[in-house]
């Protein structure tokens, strides 16, 4: 868990994870790309403090 948090400090890592996060995750097929990586940065936020605001 401690390694997760810390990809919050590394622009690099937390970028990834998003990438990853928007490519492998379930969306509703008619969510555009854009709003897809909207959503997980506010549940990485929300969730896990990771990422900005």
């Amino acid at each position: 868990m401690r390694g997760f948090h810390d990809i919050g400090s590394d622009d690099d890592r937390f970028e990834e994870l998003v990438h990853d996060l928007v490519a492998h995750a379930t969306f509703p097929q008619q969510s555009s790309p854009r709003s897809r990586e909207r959503l997980v940065r506010h549940v990485l936020f929300e969730s896990y403090r990771l990422g900005q605001p």
